[in-house]
């Protein structure tokens, strides 16, 4: 089973939630850590990689902050993942079996296909799902 790092999946939330601030103006990192529980130092290093991958824009200053550097449509999770963990493939053709270097080829396409998802999509499923998690007191 594939494993994406901690520093992924916290980076894939925080790109999440670029995009569903997006439009909205700059964000702080400090804003994003806390609504996300992303420890900073994680933050800190995860921005600056997506930064340098232009996935990300930073203003500095007392009204700086971060904000995509694309539509949240034109950004997949795909791209997030390869930025900050590689390929993160399984490495079909690696093993001494052709039977089951055919069975990891099909992974491969399988995660590549889910992993296409841009955030916009994944942040209006988030959203949907959060929606229907909402319990009523009376």
């Amino acid at each position: 089973m594939i494993a994406l790092t901690s520093k992924t999946l916290y980076g894939i939330a925080a790109m999440t939630e670029l995009a569903r601030r997006h439009g909205q103006g700059l964000v702080h990192a400090k804003s994003i850590g806390s609504t996300r529980r992303i420890p900073q130092q994680f933050l800190a290093n995860i921005f600056n990689q997506l930064i340098k991958a232009g996935l990300v824009r930073s203003v500095r200053g007392a009204r700086g902050g971060l904000e995509l550097a694309r539509d949240p449509e034109a950004i997949t999770v795909r791209d997030v993942v390869t930025v900050l963990d590689g390929s993160a493939g399984l490495c079909p053709g690696a093993s001494s079996s052709a039977a089951l270097d055919e069975i990891l080829a099909h992974a491969e396409r399988s995660l590549a296909r889910a992993f296409r998802v841009s955030l916009r999509a994944l942040a209006a499923r988030e959203t949907e799902l959060n929606s229907r998690s909402i319990i009523y007191e009376i």
